[in-house]
């Protein structure tokens, strides 16, 4: 593993997950309903899937 490292500088305004994706952050999407739950895929190391599930509440 590569112990280099880097200064990311970003202003964030609102709730969310975020992954650094080939040096890039990138926002990941959260459930539409604002009620659910998120999964991380990891294969060899790298994130390749992000499964959203959301909950309707009654």
């Amino acid at each position: 593993m590569n112990n280099e490292q880097h200064t990311i500088t970003e202003t964030v305004e609102e709730n969310a997950v975020y992954a650094v994706i080939d040096g890039r952050l990138t926002r990941l999407d959260s459930p539409s309903t604002g009620f659910g739950k998120q999964e991380i895929v990891w294969q060899n190391s790298k994130i390749v899937q992000n499964n959203v599930y959301f909950t309707q509440k009654l």
